[in-house]
């Protein structure tokens, strides 16, 4: 949760403190935006499409976070804990090229049109992947973790 609001607040702010300089989106919208979630910046709220994407993105880097911290339960060792999740994401995201589109790893930290079902089931399937990956990894996070309290690690 703290990798999400972390990396979610601050896309957040840099977004609004680029908006005072910069306008927050070109003239020709249409051709910039691709699916998912174009519909979002052409409908009565255009920053829905700029909170989604950092939403998605956001839960991507969470899911980093957790493997990160998975990882480091099984190599206690302080550099381990801050190099895995960009090592993992590198290496899962390369790993998942070969799986279908709508599994691949690299498209859905980039939000890219996969199940071709509009914004919304988009948004929803982005967030139940990244959810149900982060729990699995959760998962073995805790597994080792209670076989080092249990002293059944050496």
């Amino acid at each position: 949760v703290s990798g999400f609001i972390t990396v979610f607040i601050g896309l957040v702010l840099f977004m609004v403190l680029l908006s005072f300089k910069f306008p927050m989106y070109p003239s020709d919208i249409q051709e910039v935006i691709a699916p998912p979630f174009s519909p979002l910046a052409m409908g009565f709220f255009p920053p829905m499409y700029l909170l989604a994407q950092s939403f998605v993105f956001s839960m991507a880097a969470a899911l980093w976070t957790v493997v990160g911290l998975a990882v480091s339960a099984y190599i206690p060792i302080q550099f381990v804990a801050l190099a895995t999740p960009v090592i993992a994401s590198y290496i899962l995201e390369e790993l998942t090229t070969f799986l279908p589109s709508w599994l691949n790893l690299y498209y859905l930290t980039r939000s890219a049109d996969v199940i071709q079902q509009g914004p919304m089931i988009s948004f929803a399937y982005f967030t139940f992947i990244f959810c149900l990956c982060s729990i699995i990894a959760g998962f073995i996070f805790h597994y080792q973790v209670r076989r080092r309290v249990h002293n059944e690690v050496v």
